[in-house]
């Protein structure tokens, strides 16, 4: 998951973004399936809630 998140926001520099830590934006996705076996289930999104949700 860190490849997904951490990762493409230090590679756009947004500091403010990648991680769960206090003055950050955040939105909270689920995936359908184990992102741990492959990574490309994070585009098996089951719901998104974020800003206006």
């Amino acid at each position: 998951m860190i490849a997904a998140t951490k990762v493409v926001a230090r590679y756009y520099k947004l500091a403010d973004r990648g991680v769960i830590a206090q003055g950050t934006k955040a939105e909270l996705v689920l995936l359908k399936g184990s992102s741990r076996v492959n990574t490309l289930l994070t585009l098996d999104i089951a719901k998104r809630v974020g800003d206006g949700d």
